[in-house]
């Protein structure tokens, strides 16, 4: 492991590489099973998928874990690939706004002007608040 500059770019290019496998999966010439795929086809896989990064966490295997996270992340990025097969959104939309929603939800991390020394519950609390505010459309893009 390098800097955390590093570990970013490192991340950022191995993330790019999955994206581009799935294009390459769905592209004319490549596999005619994922080409077939929708987001109805694909709902039950990625259900499978969560329920196997549950599992492993359960059984403590890191190796098994980390497998099970790239097939879940991979159901992530298929998903994306398609919405951009259509024009709707891309990978990067949804990383940039999982980011923006990280960071909106946690002002007593990010904000500046925000609450410090909170404890779990009140995190929790402001979790709450700041989801619901969005949910009325109140803070969000």
């Amino acid at each position: 492991m390098g800097s955390i500059s590093d570990d970013f770019a490192r991340m950022g290019e191995a993330v790019a590489e999955v994206a581009r496998v799935a294009g390459r999966l769905r592209a004319p010439g490549g596999c005619p099973w994922d080409r077939e795929q929708t987001h109805a086809s694909l709902r039950p896989f990625a259900i499978e998928e969560a329920n196997e990064v549950a599992e492993a966490i359960d059984s403590g295997d890191a190796a098994k874990l980390r497998e099970e996270l790239g097939d879940l992340l991979f159901q992530v990025v298929i998903h994306a690939q398609l919405a951009r097969e259509g024009g709707r959104f891309d990978l990067a939309d949804v990383a940039r706004g999982l980011a923006e929603k990280l960071v909106r939800r946690h002002p007593h991390v990010f904000d500046p002007a925000g609450p410090r020394g909170l404890t779990t519950e009140q995190v929790l609390a402001q979790w709450e608040r700041v989801k619901d505010g969005e949910t009325r459309g109140e803070g969000k893009p």
